[in-house]
């Protein structure tokens, strides 16, 4: 049975500065995942990100996050990393994964300011000497132009009273600060992130992906 699921840097054999070891994995399935056009990482039994392939670098560099590539990531918390809102969500389909070895699968969108994307996760475990891992496999399936108007807002008109910006993490709308439920899509944010940035999530992403 397939449960709903959720959304890093490696040269060959890098793995005296990741958490997986060589040894636990096969060479050919590593090399495998590092030239996969799908964005892949591994998770260990704490949900720390171990591992990731050179698609997250590509990804990332593509879209702005030269602050976030992989070497950057090792170590790192993927349920710190996730909206509060959504931490609950992910933190049960990663122990379903984990511990009853189900395999998990859902789509979300993950856009930039030019392009609306759709990604397919597909979560799975990983079972070596040192224990369980998942591995993470994010493809993309829609790639198309955006067709809605821009916001006409400035980013001053898109601060709350502590001088943030709070952005869907899945739709990259941004919240009206004087409204609780309205999202403008404003591209100039997305092109060039502000520091002030809180990521949440809209209520129409979270009907979609995480209402059922």
């Amino acid at each position: 049975m397939r449960s709903p699921g959720f959304l890093g840097y490696w040269r060959p054999l890098y793995c005296d500065q990741v958490l997986v070891g060589e040894q636990e994995w096969k060479p050919e399935l590593l090399a495998e995942y590092e030239l996969n056009p799908a964005i892949i990482y591994v998770l260990d039994s704490s949900f720390r990100i171990a591992w990731c392939n050179l698609a997250w670098d590509r990804f990332a560099l593509e879209n702005g996050g030269d602050g976030v590539l992989r070497e950057q990531q090792i170590g790192r918390s993927a349920i710190d990393a996730t909206p509060a809102r959504l931490r609950a969500f992910y933190m049960a389909v990663y122990n379903r994964v984990l511990h009853y070895g189900e395999e998990a699968d859902c789509v979300y969108e993950c856009s930039s300011a030019e392009t609306f994307r759709r990604f397919h996760m597909h979560i799975k475990r990983k079972d070596t000497p040192r224990g369980a891992f998942l591995v993470v496999m994010n493809s993309l399936i829609l790639h198309e132009p955006h067709t809605g108007p821009d916001a006409p807002y400035d980013t001053h008109g898109l601060r709350d009273e502590h001088g943030l910006i709070t952005m869907c993490a899945h739709c990259r709308r941004t919240q009206l600060p004087e409204t609780t439920d309205t999202w403008v899509w404003a591209p100039e944010l997305v092109r060039r992130m502000p520091l002030e940035v809180s990521h949440g999530i809209c209520s129409v992403c979270f009907d979609i992906y995480y209402g059922r």
